[in-house]
């Protein structure tokens, strides 16, 4: 047996047999790719005929097989990859995009190089000149390079795109379409922020269905979903692109109004209401109305919460009032 074959037995039984302590996982595998590594050096120094890679600089009983080189390769990558999840392979595992940049990279950076190389190497033509030979393995090296960063960006944007149409799923009403509670209250943290930092006014609109139960009873939860989703397509052509409008819930909408002062706010929630009104002449939906209440974001509210509960609390008012009816919150009338 070749001293450098009995040298990758010692190191890879070592690394099996290593006892499990803190960093005992690395340690393991810093021992594999020791192992890997010269198995490489033979294989290369077989591909490029260079004796001293694989062992045989003076005696030719001390190399290391080309097919004992393999067999240790692919050892060292099944010890490192069966059903390990810790140490440095860790990276390998998961949906991230490192794990999707080492899973399919790294096989084409390992192999690419040393293929190109015995190519240049073992070709037919006349490549005796040895800086010729290097200068084709850099530019080929540059080329695969350049290859790999332009599929690791593809590879970015490809996951950005997926993840991106996921978080749209995860804040989207199905029924109607558009944003739902989640996003309400993100969006609404944001522009309170953003309120507080430039001093801009800033509405919240809440709206809700006037008698929806009994709608809904009378005309089956089929028109019930019908009424909402006409609802929605006539308040959002009342909006601005600024506007965020969500369903918080049930039959209950909000709307988050940037740079919209009690004035504009209440103009806005009147044109709806007139629309919605129309849209209730529809013999397919019978009498449809809405009341909103609406409150314009002060210093006096210490939380998200008191804003929501302040346009809940005008929405009561208007509901109080005898409904179809927009009413602007006041904490006098509280």
């Amino acid at each position: 047996m070749a001293p450098i074959t009995a040298a990758n037995f010692v190191v890879l039984g070592a690394a099996m047999l290593l006892p499990r302590f803190k960093w005992s996982d690395y340690l393991k595998e810093s021992l594999t790719l020791m192992v890997a590594l010269a198995s490489t050096f033979a294989i290369v120094g077989y591909l490029y005929g260079v004796p001293a890679l694989y062992g045989a600089v003076s005696v030719s009983s001390s190399a290391m097989a080309l097919h004992t080189g393999v067999n240790f390769l692919l050892l060292a990558i099944g010890f490192l990859f069966v059903e390990r999840e810790t140490g440095f392979v860790r990276v390998f595992h998961g949906s991230s995009i490192a794990s999707m940049v080492a899973r399919y990279l790294v096989p084409v950076a390992f192999l690419v190089p040393v293929v190109l190389g015995a190519i240049f190497i073992r070709t037919r033509w006349s490549l005796d000149h040895p800086h010729l030979v290097m200068a084709l393995t850099v530019v080929s090296n540059i080329v695969l390079l350049v290859a790999l960063i332009w599929l690791f960006a593809l590879m970015i944007r490809w996951v950005e795109k997926e993840r991106a149409i996921v978080q749209q799923q995860a804040e989207t009403d199905k029924l109607t379409g558009i944003f739902n509670r989640r996003h309400f209250e993100s969006s609404l943290e944001r522009e309170i922020q953003r309120a507080c930092r430039y001093g801009s006014p800033l509405s919240l609109l809440m709206i809700d269905v006037d008698n929806f139960k009994q709608l809904n009873d009378k005309y089956g939860h089929l028109v019930g979903d019908r009424m909402l989703n006409r609802l929605a397509r006539e308040c959002e052509s009342c909006l601005r692109t600024s506007d965020i409008f969500c369903r918080y819930g049930g039959d209950e909408f909000v709307i988050v109004a940037p740079e919209t002062s009690a004035l504009a706010a209440m103009t806005m929630a009147r044109r709806m209401r007139q629309n919605i009104d129309a849209l209730g002449m529809d013999q397919s939906f019978g009498a449809l109305a809405i009341s909103i209440g609406i409150a314009v974001w002060q210093e006096s509210f210490k939380t998200n919460d008191d804003f929501i509960a302040a346009a809940d609390s005008a929405l009561y008012q208007a509901k109080s009032a005898g409904r179809n009816r927009e009413s602007l919150y006041s904490p006098k009338a509280c």
